[in-house]
């Protein structure tokens, strides 16, 4: 965990003060800048979105009697705190590098309930923050490897593909994963490249599969094993965030996620032009049957479980997110069949709140466990990708007209969890 490096320091060592209901009685000021630097950090860290990471820090604040400013964007955190009564004032800014770990965050959710109702001294805070750091991930590599398969098994089904889309998609997955398991070792000026490298070699892959099977439908096979490393939740998370007045992370993360998708693009049609030079490929596919919408039932849980497992979501809440997940998605079905997909994205995610809600404040743990697997099912960046698709092979028209429905969707259904989150308040969405 990144440990904080002050950068103002102002007579801040000696002063303590009593805090009624936890254990220890004292806290120093010392101890409280810790307490509050590192929650912030570790829920940064766990992939908390800016908004939960800053509610995170103000709970801190309220529960210690201090009062403080802390601002987040996607890279950097950064902290104030002053003692209203001896003035003494301490700030830094924090870089942090974060991933997605749903299991730690909930952990870290219980700490700071702790915190917040008292009854914890500072020692025991330091040692639960550590032992949650240390939690080894739900899901291994090999499971890992299984969810890429999962979503690539699943996701054709759901976007119109056929079943040599589905069949093909899952091996090709496969080297994804590799490719995103090996950049861990990568030098990190080489780490940005991860989203171009892996498309192009899918794209590669792809092109010389839709050379021996030309019922093949090149850009759903691409989508399909390279689903994971979409930055649909980046895009929706910068759009959710400019909605809700935030402008530097959403501009951030909302930019992060267009780079990403670029760069993916870019691969993979890289890819498919390299074999291509090669290899006389097919014009267009030749037609054959979509898969059965009859399926869907088959389909979307095993794409729900890869979506799980990637996110190292905790094993006792799968059940909860996969009911979540199939009311919200059966409600964006349905209302899509007589109303444009921006309605749709509105009110199966003002759906989806609503669940979230009820589970959060019942089990009192983060809403977040149960919205960030759908809100990247319902804004994937698939229509996205195929619009950016179709741009640079020469389709402007549609090409913009699939990007900004992407964008639509997006802002509609930010709203949806905003106006679900106001039909069920809850203390616990952050």
């Amino acid at each position: 965990m990144n440990q904080p490096k002050s950068t103002q320091v102002m007579e801040c060592v000696s002063h303590e003060k009593k805090f009624s209901g936890l254990t220890n009685g004292f806290f120093s000021f010392d101890q409280i800048w810790t307490l509050i630097t590192k929650v912030g950090a570790a829920a940064h860290k766990y992939g908390a979105t800016t908004i939960t990471v800053e509610s995170y820090i103000r709970s801190c604040f309220d529960a210690f009697g201090y009062t403080g400013n802390v601002k987040c964007t996607p890279n950097t955190l950064w902290v104030s705190l002053t003692d209203t009564g001896s003035k003494n004032t301490r700030e830094d800014s924090i870089s942090i590098q974060n991933d997605v770990d749903l299991n730690k965050l909930a952990k870290l959710g219980d700490v700071v309930s702790k915190i917040k109702t008292g009854g914890i001294g500072f020692e025991e805070i330091i040692k639960e923050l550590e032992q949650v750091d240390a939690t080894k991930p739900v899901w291994g590599p090999f499971s890992i490897l299984l969810s890429y398969i999962a979503v690539a098994i699943g996701l054709p089904g759901l976007i119109g593909g056929n079943w040599l889309d589905t069949l093909i998609g899952p091996f090709i997955s496969i080297i994804v994963y590799l490719i995103v398991f090996s950049s861990t070792q990568w030098k990190p000026l080489f780490q940005p490249l991860l989203p171009l490298i892996a498309s192009f070699v899918a794209g590669g892959l792809t092109a010389v599969s839709y050379f021996l099977v030309p019922q093949l439908n090149v850009v759903l096979v691409i989508l399909s094993a390279t689903a994971i490393i979409l930055p649909g939740y980046s895009v929706s998370l910068g759009i959710g965030e400019l909605v809700a007045g935030k402008w530097r992370s959403g501009v951030i993360n909302l930019s992060n996620g267009l780079i990403c998708m670029a760069k993916m693009v870019v691969g993979s049609m890289l890819g498919l032009k390299l074999v291509s030079l090669f290899l006389a490929l097919p014009i267009a596919p030749e037609s054959i049957t979509a898969i059965d919408s009859s399926w869907f039932f088959i389909l979307f849980p095993i794409l729900m479980l890869g979506l799980i497992i990637v996110f190292q979501t905790p094993k006792k809440d799968m059940f909860w997110v996969l009911l979540a997940s199939t009311a919200t998605f059966s409600a964006f079905l349905g209302v899509a069949e007589f109303a444009p997909k921006f309605v749709a994205a509105f009110v199966s995610s003002a759906i989806a709140a609503v669940i979230a809600s009820e589970w959060s404040i019942r089990t009192k743990r983060p809403s977040l466990i149960v919205l960030i697997p759908i809100i990247v099912l319902l804004v994937s960046g698939t229509i996205g990708f195929r619009g950016l698709v179709n741009i640079v092979g020469g389709d402007i028209a549609l090409g913009f007209e699939q990007f900004s429905e992407t964008i639509t969707v997006a802002i509609f259904m930010m709203l949806g969890l905003m106006a679900g989150h106001l039909v069920k308040k809850n203390p616990n969405y952050i």
